[in-house]
C-alpha cells in the first residue's frame, strides 16, 4: 500500500473517532428531494359572512356586539396603529414586526357584565329557553360556574350561578354526568336562610334529578325530608287565587270561618309555655322572647326542635331576602321533584311483579313524618297543588303496605272537600285506596263494608268508582244525575260538606264561601212554596204494600221478617219458578222478583204518594202570593224548567236570529224597552241557561252602533263582567268528560266565554264574522274596568286565556291582578247592578273607575314601571313606543328638577323624585334589553 493511501485511511479512522465526516461522502449520501409545485391555498374562512355579521347587533349569551363595541374596537385599532407607526419611525432602518399576540381590546361597555368562561350570565339567564346560543364545552362551563358559586360571598352572585347551573345541567346533563356535590347542595338548602337562595337551590335540585345517580345522593343527604318540610310553607300563601265555587261542586257553609288556632308550644331551659297562635309567635319573636335556640313544638311534628329547625318559623321569622317564587309555586316545584324521583323507582318490574322491599323514596314519603305533611297540603285547595298531591299519593301508595292506614291522616275527608273541577287525579287516588283501608263499615252491602267511602258517599257513587273506573266517577261527581243508576246533585254535596267539616273539626278550611243572594221575606216564602210543590207532586205511591210483598214470597203477613229470611225465601221461589227450569212459571217468577226488589228498597216503604190536601193548600198559597206580590214571570225563585223561563229563552233566541237582518234591527232600535227587558233577564244569575241565551242575544244586537249604546245605558256591561268571574279553568284543564246537560259548571264556563265575546263586540274589538262598529265609549269603560292590557286581548277572540287571567293572580309589567282587584271590581259591579234597579247608573259607564292598588303605581305607556324594573327581561310589545313615553315623562318633570331645592323636600317632591329615578332605571333597562329591535315591532 502506498503512503498516500495509508495516510488517507488513517485520517478516515481518526475522523470517525472524532465524529468528523468527509464532505464528499456527506453530499453523496444526502437524499435527492424534488421541489414541490407551488399550490394556491384556498381560504376556508367565510369573510363575506363575517363582515355581514360584523355590522349587525348581537345579544347572545356568548356574544354582545353593537355600535359601542364596534366603536371601541375601532379606537383600539387606531391607537395600536398610531403606536406602531411611532415605534417604526424611531427604529430607523431596523426591521420591526407587530406584536399581534399580545394585542387586546378592553371593552369598557362590557365591564359591568358578569362573564364566566365564554358566557355572560345576564343574557344566559334572560334567554333561558332560547336555543340561539348553544353552550359549547358544557362540562368545563358548568365547573366554572360551580367554582364561582363556591368562591363568591354575595348572595345575589350565588343565586345567579345557581340559576345558570340549572340551565346548563338541564340542557347537557348527559354530557356533564352525575354531580359529585349533590349532598353538599342539599345541606346548603337545609342551612340557608335567604329566600332567593332557597328557591334557586330547589330549582337546581329539580334539575339534578334528571340524572338518576343524583337521586340516591339526595336521599342519602336526607333531602326528601328537607323538601317535604318546605311543603308546609304553602299554607302561608295568603294571596292565592280562589277557584269560583259553583253549584256543581262542594259549597262551603256560611259558618266556615278560618281561624288562627293556638297550636304552638315553646320553652327555654326546660320551661314549657303555650299553646299560642302563629301570630303570637311572631309577636314573641319581635319582642325578643323567642331566640334561635328556643325549643318549639306543634301538633304534627315528630318532636321538639329549635326555632331555626322549624321551616314555618325559620322562613317567616329568620329569613331575609326576596323570594323568586311564591309559596305555592315553591310547593309545586317540590312536588314535581318528588314525583320525578318516584318515577325512577316503580313499584313493579317489567314482568308486573311487585318489588320488595319497597323502593326507598316511597318508604321515606310514606313514613309517619312525611305523609301527614303531604296530605295536609290538600287543605290549601289550590288546584295545581291538589292535583299534584293526588298524583304523588297514587305513585307512593301503589303496592305500598302503608296504604291500609292512610285513612288515619284524614286524607279522604280533605280530598273530597276540594272545590275545583280537576278531580280526575282525585278519582284515581280514591279508586286505588278506598277498598284497601284497615277499616270496616257497618252497612250490609259488601262494597260498603270494604270501602272507606261507604260512610261518606252513597252506595251508587261507590259502585261507580269500583265498577266503572275513575273517569266515569269524576264525570258523575261533577254532574247532576237523577237516574236509576245514580242520584247525585249539589244538595247532596252540601250535606256531605257539612258532615265532613264536622268530622274534620280543627282543620282550617280555606274555601271561600259562595255568596248567597239575600231575598225578601215574600220571595223566600214563594221559593219555599214552590219547593214544597215540587216535592209533593214528585212523590210516588208504592207499587205494593209490605204485606203484599211478604205474601208473594210465601211469608206470613202482619209481621216483620229478617232480611236473611226474605233473601232465603226469594232464592227458593226463584229457583222453583225460573223460566229455564219451569217454562210455565214466568209470571210467578216476575211477581216474586218485584216483591223482593220492593222489600230491598226500604226508602219506598214510607212513601204514600202525593197528598191532595197539601197540593190544594200549596196552590192556594201560590195564588195569593202571585196576586199580591208578583211583578213579572221571572223571580229569584224561578226554576229553569218553569214555563215562564222556557218562554223567555225561546223569545230571546228569536231576537238573536232577528238581529242578523237590518230591517229587524231598525225596528228594535225603535223599541228601547226591548233592550231594557233583555238586560233585566241578566239579573237572574241562578238561571244560568237563560242568562247564556240572553248573552248571545246581547252579542247579536251589538252589531248595530245605536243598539250598542242602548245596551250600555241598560247596564248590560255590569252583568257581562260579573259572569266572567264564574269561570272555573280547572274544569277545562282537568281532563274529565263533561256535558252541559249533566254539569252546571260547564254551562257557567260557556256563559263566561260568551260574556267575553259580547264585551268584544260591544267595544268593536273583533274582526271577521264577529266584526261590529267601533265604540269608543265601551272601549274606555273596558280599559278602566278590565285594564288596558286585558281590553286589548279582547281583539284576539281567545276567551279562555282572558278568563284564566281574570280568575288567577298575575303580576307583570302590563298587568297587576290579584284577589284585591277582583274583589274591588266585583263590589263595584254589584253596586252598579243594584243602583240600576232603582234607575240610577254611572253616567261615565265606569271610565272613572280606578283600582286602589293601581293608584299607588307609576304607569307610563300602559306599563307598571316598578314591576318592569323588577322584570327587565319581560318582552315589551312596543319597545320604541315605551322608550318615547319614558322620555316624554322625564321631559315633563324637567321643570320640577330645575326648581327643586336640595335642602328641604316635601313628601310629594320625594315621591316625584322616586318616580323619576324609576323611569331612568326603566329607560336603561328597555334600551339594554331591546338593543337593535326592528321597527316592524313598533305600532306607532
Amino acid at each position: 500500500m502506498c503512503v498516500f493511501c495509508w495516510a488517507q485511511h488513517a485520517l478516515q479512522h481518526w475522523g470517525a473517532r472524532m465524529g468528523l465526516e468527509r464532505r464528499d461522502d456527506k453530499v453523496r449520501e444526502r437524499p435527492v428531494v424534488l421541489r414541490k409545485r407551488r399550490e394556491r391555498i384556498k381560504s376556508e374562512a367565510n369573510w363575506p359572512l363575517f363582515y355581514y355579521k360584523f355590522n349587525q347587533d348581537h345579544t347572545l349569551a356568548n356574544l354582545i356586539w353593537n355600535h359601542k363595541t364596534r366603536e371601541e374596537l375601532r379606537e383600539g385599532l387606531e391607537n395600536e396603529i398610531r403606536a406602531f407607526n411611532s415605534d417604526r419611525d424611531l427604529s430607523g432602518n431596523a426591521l420591526i414586526a407587530w406584536n399581534h399576540h399580545e394585542f387586546e381590546v378592553q371593552y369598557q361597555c362590557l365591564a359591568d357584565e358578569v362573564c364566566i368562561g365564554e358566557y355572560y350570565l345576564r343574557l344566559l339567564l334572560e334567554k333561558e329557553d332560547s336555543l340561539d346560543s348553544p353552550i359549547r364545552r358544557s362540562y368545563e362551563f358548568f365547573n366554572d360556574l360551580y367554582h364561582r358559586f363556591l368562591l363568591t360571598m354575595k348572595p345575589e352572585m350565588k343565586c345567579m350561578c345557581l340559576q345558570a347551573m340549572s340551565i346548563v345541567y338541564d340542557r347537557h346533563h348527559d354530557d356533564i354526568g352525575p354531580f359529585s356535590d349533590t349532598k353538599y347542595i342539599v345541606s346548603m338548602l337545609e342551612r340557608c336562610t335567604d329566600r332567593m337562595e332557597r328557591d334557586r337551590l330547589v330549582q337546581f335540585i329539580f334539575k339534578l334529578i334528571l340524572h338518576r345517580r343524583n337521586v340516591k345522593d339526595i336521599m342519602d343527604a336526607n333531602g326528601v325530608r328537607i323538601l317535604v318540610d318546605l311543603l308546609t310553607l304553602a299554607h302561608l300563601h295568603t294571596s292565592r287565587a280562589v277557584v269560583p265555587t259553583q253549584s256543581n261542586v262542594i259549597e262551603a257553609g256560611p259558618n266556615m270561618v278560618r281561624e288562627s288556632e293556638k297550636e304552638w308550644h315553646y320553652g327555654n331551659s326546660g320551661e314549657r309555655k303555650g299553646p299560642v297562635s302563629f301570630q303570637e309567635m311572631r309577636d314573641l319573636w319581635a319582642s325578643g322572647a323567642l331566640t334561635l335556640k328556643t325549643k318549639c313544638w306543634a301538633q304534627g311534628m315528630d318532636g321538639w326542635r329549635t326555632l331555626q329547625q322549624v321551616p314555618q318559623l325559620k322562613w317567616c321569622l329568620l329569613a331575609k331576602g326576596t323570594p323568586v317564587v311564591n309559596e305555592s309555586d315553591l310547593a309545586t316545584l317540590v312536588l314535581n321533584t318528588l314525583n320525578a324521583m318516584c318515577k325512577y323507582f316503580p313499584s313493579r318490574d317489567p314482568d308486573d311483579a311487585i318489588i320488595r322491599p319497597l323502593p326507598r323514596v316511597k318508604r321515606l314519603l310514606s313514613d309517619s313524618v312525611c305523609l301527614p305533611h303531604l296530605v295536609q297540603l290538600l287543605l290549601t285547595f289550590d288546584p295545581v297543588l291538589v292535583e299534584k298531591v293526588a298524583t304523588l299519593l297514587c305513585e307512593v301508595l301503589k303496592d305500598n303496605p302503608a296504604v291500609s292506614t292512610i285513612y288515619l291522616t284524614g286524607v279522604f275527608y280533605f280530598i273530597l272537600m276540594y272545590t275545583g273541577s280537576n278531580v280526575l287525579p282525585i278519582a284515581r287516588f280514591l279508586q286505588l285506596t278506598h277498598t284497601k283501608q284497615a277499616l270496616k263499615g257497618t252497612d250490609t252491602s259488601d262494597i260498603m263494608q270494604r270501602s272507606v267511602l261507604g260512610q261518606l258517599l252513597p252506595e251508587a257513587m261507590v259502585n261507580y268508582l269500583e265498577n266503572h273506573g275513575a273517569e266515569k266517577f269524576a264525570q258523575i261527581y261533577l254532574g247532576e244525575f237523577d237516574t236509576p243508576e245514580a242520584i247525585w246533585n249539589h244538595e247532596m254535596r252540601q250535606v256531605f260538606d257539612t258532615n265532613a267539616n264536622r268530622e274534620v273539626g280543627s282543620a282550617h278550611r280555606r274555601v271561600q264561601s259562595q255568596a248567597t243572594q239575600q231575598h225578601s221575606r215574600v220571595v223566600k216564602l214563594l221559593k219555599d212554596v214552590l219547593d214544597a210543590w215540587t216535592k209533593e207532586v214528585e212523590k210516588k205511591p208504592p207499587a205494593m204494600s209490605i204485606d203484599d210483598a211478604y205474601e208473594d214470597l210465601n211469608l206470613r203477613r202482619g209481621m216483620q221478617h229478617e232480611e236473611a229470611t226474605v233473601r232465603k225465601a226469594y232464592y227458593r221461589l226463584a229457583q222453583q219458578f225460573h223460566p229455564d227450569k219451569n217454562p210455565e212459571g214466568r209470571e210467578k217468577f216476575e211477581k216474586v222478583s218485584r216483591a223482593y226488589e220492593f222489600l230491598c228498597s226500604r226508602n219506598l216503604w214510607t212513601s204514600q204518594g202525593p197528598n191532595p190536601d197539601n197540593i190544594v193548600l200549596i196552590l192556594r198559597t201560590q195564588s195569593i202570593l202571585f196576586h199580591r206580590y208578583s211583578e213579572g214571570e221571572l223571580s229569584a225563585s224561578s226554576k229553569p224548567i218553569e214555563v215562564g223561563v222556557q218562554v223567555c229563552m225561546h223569545v230571546t233566541r228569536c231576537y238573536s236570529v232577528a238581529a242578523q237582518f237590518q230591517g229587524c234591527r231598525d225596528k228594535m232600535v225603535e223599541m228601547p224597552q226591548l233592550v231594557k227587558d233583555l238586560c233585566h233577564i241578566l239579573y237572574f244569575k241562578h238561571l244560568t241557561r237563560l242568562c247564556l241565551v240572553a248573552t248571545e242575544c246581547v252579542s247579536s244586537l251589538a252589531v248595530d252602533s245605536i243598539l250598542q249604546m242602548q245596551l250600555l245605558q241598560a247596564g248590560c256591561l255590569w252583568h257581562l263582567l260579573l259572569f266572567m268571574f264564574s269561570y272555573d279553568f280547572t274544569l277545562e284543564e282537568g281532563g274529565v268528560q263533561r256535558s252541559e246537560d249533566a254539569n252546571q259548571q260547564e254551562v257557567a264556563n260557556r256563559l263566561a266565554k260568551l260574556a267575553v265575546r259580547a264585551c268584544g263586540r260591544l267595544g268593536g274589538y273583533l274582526t271577521g264574522d264577529l266584526e261590529s262598529p267601533n265604540n269608543p265609549v265601551a272601549q274606555d269603560a273596558l280599559n278602566s274596568l278590565l285594564t288596558p292590557y286585558l281590553a286589548r286581548q279582547l281583539s284576539l277572540d281567545k276567551p279562555e286565556e282572558i278568563l284564566k287571567i281574570l280568575n288567577s293572580n298575575c303580576e307583570t309589567p302590563y298587568l297587576l291582578w290579584d284577589n284585591s282587584t277582583r274583589a274591588e271590581l266585583s263590589e263595584y259591579l254589584e253596586q252598579q247592578r243594584h243602583d240600576k234597579l232603582f234607575g240610577e247608573t254611572d253616567p261615565t259607564y265606569g271610565t272613572d273607575f280606578v283600582y286602589s292598588i293601581h293608584s299607588k303605581e307609576l304607569i307610563v305607556g300602559g306599563i307598571f314601571v316598578r314591576i318592569y324594573n323588577e322584570q327587565p327581561a319581560y318582552p315589551i310589545e312596543n319597545a320604541k313606543g315605551f322608550t318615547i313615553d319614558l322620555l316624554e315623562f322625564l321631559a315633563s318633570q324637567s321643570e320640577l328638577l330645575s326648581g327643586m331645592s336640595s335642602v328641604t323636600l316635601s313628601t310629594a317632591d320625594n315621591k316625584q323624585l322616586q318616580n323619576i329615578v324609576m323611569c331612568l332605571e326603566a329607560l336603561r333597562n328597555v334600551i339594554k334589553n331591546n338593543a337593535g329591535t326592528p321597527n316592524s315591532r313598533d305600532k306607532d
